[in-house]
């Protein structure tokens, strides 16, 4: 691996461009602030400890939710680095990685800025080996999605598909089907035996995931994180965040905001 850019920057209030691609792999290392993303047909909120990845050649799009300090790190993997097989395997398309060993990957952030603060060439060999070490921690200890993989290749298909697409606004499980050519009843018991739950459940469940977020690293509106969440209504999305949660949104964002 050879990194071609580093750079720190602290409580960044906005980005330069809201969108923007890059001709090697890039990583966003957030130490604190939130901003949101969407890398293809991936997009969530980035917020502390989040490592966001981007493939080269993919548009990169990103608005600062709250003032963000984050490190940039642009990256050339050769094709034999075992980084490279890893991130190849882990994320074709880019998003936010799932890292198990959260605790090391925040403190390599935190040991990350302090050392970007010194200008010795003894502290830049520093941030070379720590920034190897992030990259290393998060490609290395991802944590794969669970219950992604089956023994039915089309239901596996329908789960990524509806990963990428339930906070969609146009989003319809009809449509799913019809794209894997069945019918709206085919499709749920398919998926309900590949899964253990049927496909609504399993929109719902990403749905509140989206809400919950929002409502703790954002200063949204109920009916803009709604809107963000798939729901045409903030009506409609209190009414499924409480059968979820059995709390409403509100109590949800004072219980949970810092």
């Amino acid at each position: 691996m050879k990194i071609g850019k580093y750079a720190f920057w602290k409580r960044k209030e906005q980005f330069l461009l809201t969108e923007d691609i890059y001709p090697l792999w890039v990583f966003f290392a957030v130490q604190e602030g939130s901003f949101h993303y969407r890398i293809g047909n991936e997009e969530g909120i980035a917020n502390e400890g989040s490592i966001i990845a981007c493939p080269p050649s993919i548009p990169f799009y990103r608005q600062v939710i709250h003032p963000v300090t984050f490190h940039f790190i642009q990256c050339d993997f050769d094709e034999t680095d075992l980084l490279h097989v890893k991130v190849k395997s882990i994320t074709l398309e880019g998003g936010k990685l799932s890292v198990t060993d959260k605790q090391r990957c925040m403190d390599t952030i935190t040991r990350l800025t302090q050392a970007s603060k010194m200008q010795s060439p003894q502290n830049e060999r520093l941030k070379d080996h720590l920034v190897f070490d992030l990259l290393f921690v998060c490609l290395t200890n991802n944590q794969p999605e669970p219950r992604q993989q089956t023994q039915d290749p089309l239901m596996n298909q329908a789960y990524a598909l509806i990963r990428k697409q339930a906070c969609q606004l146009s989003f319809q499980l009809k449509d799913i089907a019809a794209q894997l050519q069945l019918t709206p009843v085919q499709f749920t018991r398919r998926f309900q035996s590949a899964f253990q739950q049927t496909p609504i459940s399993f929109v719902t469940a990403l749905r509140i995931e989206q809400a919950k977020q929002l409502l703790t690293d954002t200063c949204y509106t109920l009916d803009k994180i709604a809107e963000n969440c798939g729901y045409d209504s903030s009506y409609y999305l209190s009414r499924m965040f409480k059968q979820t949660t059995k709390m409403s949104p509100s109590e949800y964002r004072k219980t949970h905001l810092l």
